[in-house]
């Protein structure tokens, strides 16, 4: 059973040109409940020094005026207003499971299609960009087997809800999923931290947006046409990075470890006379690793998701950014061919997608 209310979302009026979008609607009973909150005045919150190493449209975005911050303040607020009525609803459904005596052999999943932005990065609110607060979603579970409280921080997608839901049934996986079951009750957890990265977890995610970036509220500006883009998502033991490609082939890589707020572009032309160094190696040479990688997820399916390090390595030693780093990979990686896009196509056109294929290690060369 699926549940799917449908605050916080933004009002909307769709139209034949387009839908807009206008401040979210909350219950009366929980409205000014949040009257003196603000969006968070963190230091990627409509900054003063601008966007400039950032890509497409947004580089060249304007500070946002009283006015605008204000009507986000408000629309930041109505949102945590519309999410009581949701709030009401689990408690509501988790009795009523308890009531029908299923509860303790139900599992219960929480989460939600996107993150939102509002202000960050000069944005006015929305959902189209790659930045952390769009991407980042809640995912809560409880049900048998679940500890309780315990919070597991490795990479995971969507895409892997249907083969936990079949592993948690007893359900075998069906060989074209491009998820991995999750590891949510304890023993499971347990059995994939010993494990390590590369057979129940894995360290990447992958995130794709075609067409034209949209504003909600009364501040947006007209639709964004320049707004496809493949992002790779990148989470070790030491390191998390944020590498992007957007139609434009324009480049974004964000060092998120020591740069949480995503300011500091580290493929910004501005950047490029200097000696940028990542995990001990040039940066160049890590840009080679993430790029191929993100060559292999582009265009994924099965197992090729999952494990894409084995696409380039199919010996199966390598399944870490840090594995792949090796310097005896400089010549393999530096020979992949690139990321790039022949034009900004409103939606999936492989024809405007750039090449598919990449090189697999073979040992003591590489081949296709």
């Amino acid at each position: 059973m699926a549940v799917s209310p449908i605050g916080p979302h933004s009002a909307a009026i769709v139209t034949p040109e387009r839908p807009y979008f206008f401040l979210p609607e909350a219950a009366k009973r929980h409205q000014n409940l949040f009257f003196n909150v603000t969006v968070p005045r963190t230091p990627h919150f409509n900054p003063a020094g601008g966007n400039a190493g950032a890509a497409s449209w947004i580089k060249d975005l304007p500070l946002l005026n009283a006015s605008e911050v204000a009507y986000g303040d408000e629309f930041y607020r109505l949102r945590l207003e519309a999410l009581q009525a949701v709030d009401e609803l689990i408690d509501a459904l988790v009795a009523r499971l308890g009531a029908l005596g299923v509860l303790n052999d139900t599992y219960v999943f929480y989460t939600s299609d996107n993150g939102f932005h509002i202000g960050q990065h000069r944005l006015q609110p929305g959902k189209s960009c790659g930045y952390e607060e769009d991407i980042l979603v809640p995912f809560f579970v409880r049900g048998p087997g679940v500890a309780r409280n315990l919070t597991v921080d490795w990479p995971t997608t969507h895409t892997d809800i249907a083969p936990t839901i079949f592993e948690l049934a007893g359900i075998g996986l069906k060989g074209d999923f491009d998820g991995v079951p999750m590891p949510v009750r304890e023993n499971d957890v347990a059995e994939a931290q010993k494990e390590g990265v590369g057979k129940r977890r894995y360290e990447h995610v992958t995130v794709e947006f075609w067409g034209q970036g949209q504003d909600e509220g009364k501040y947006a500006a007209p639709d964004k046409d320049n707004t496809t883009y493949k992002f790779l998502r990148l989470v070790g033991e030491s390191y998390s990075f944020a590498y992007s490609v957007w139609c434009t082939n324009e480049h974004e890589l964000y060092d998120v470890q020591n740069d949480p707020y995503q300011l500091n572009n580290l493929l910004s032309p501005a950047l490029q006379s200097q000696n940028i160094t990542l995990l001990s190696r040039a940066l160049p040479n890590v840009v080679h690793r993430l790029d191929s990688l993100l060559m292999v997820l582009k265009s994924c399916a099965g197992t090729s998701c999952t494990q894409p390090w084995k696409v380039l390595h199919p010996a199966g030693d390598v399944n870490t950014l840090v594995d792949a780093l090796n310097k005896k990979y400089d010549g393999f990686y530096a020979s992949q061919k690139r990321v790039f896009f022949d034009e900004c196509a409103p939606g999936y056109i492989r024809a405007v997608e750039g090449p598919m294929e990449v090189l697999s290690w073979q040992g003591v060369g590489y081949g296709t």
